[in-house]
C-alpha cells in the first residue's frame, strides 16, 4: 500500500507539521483507505449482479417468447381464426405491460414506495381496460357475424 510506503518512509526523518499530522493520524487514515477498497468490491459486485440479472431476464423472455410461438403455431392451426385473433391480441397487451413492469422494476429500487405502488396499480388498470376492449370488440364482432349469418 502506498500510504503504508510513505509514512514508513518517515522514520528517522525531521517532519513537517503536515508529516507529522499523517503520523498521528495513520491508523485512522489506513482504516478509512481498506474501507474505501471495501466499498469500491462491494460496488462491484453490485453492478456485476445487476449485469447479471439482466442477463438473466433476457434468457427468461427469450425462453418464454420461443414458448409462446411455438404453442401460436399449434393454436394456429386448432383454433377459429376469430379466436386465435383474439388470443394474440391479448398477448400482445400482456407482453407490452410485462415490458413495462420490468422497465420499471429496474428503474425503481424501492417496491415499497407509493410511487411504484401507485404505477403498479396504474399499469393493472391499464392493462386489463385494454383487455376488456379486446373481449368486448371480439363478441361485439361474434354477434354481428352471428345476426349477418341468421339473417
Amino acid at each position: 500500500m502506498a500510504f503504508e510506503q510513505e509514512i514508513a518512509g518517515f522514520k528517522g526523518k525531521r517532519l513537517t507539521d503536515g508529516q507529522k499530522s499523517l503520523v498521528a493520524m495513520k491508523e485512522e487514515i489506513a482504516a478509512q483507505l481498506n474501507q474505501n477498497i471495501l466499498l469500491e468490491k462491494a460496488n462491484e459486485q453490485r453492478e456485476l449482479g445487476k449485469k447479471l440479472q439482466e442477463q438473466t431476464r433476457d434468457m427468461v423472455a427469450r425462453t418464454y417468447s420461443l414458448q409462446q410461438d411455438a404453442d401460436n403455431q399449434i393454436a394456429q392451426m386448432t383454433m377459429p381464426s376469430a379466436e386465435y385473433d383474439q388470443m394474440i391480441a391479448e398477448q400482445q397487451i400482456r407482453d407490452d405491460f410485462r415490458q413495462r413492469r420490468w422497465q420499471l422494476d429496474k428503474e425503481v429500487a424501492d417496491k415499497t414506495s407509493a410511487l411504484y405502488v401507485e404505477q403498479t396499480g396504474i399499469l393493472q388498470s391499464e392493462q386489463q381496460r385494454q383487455l376488456d376492449i379486446v373481449k368486448n370488440t371480439a363478441q361485439q364482432k361474434a354477434e354481428v357475424e352471428g345476426s349477418f349469418s341468421a339473417g
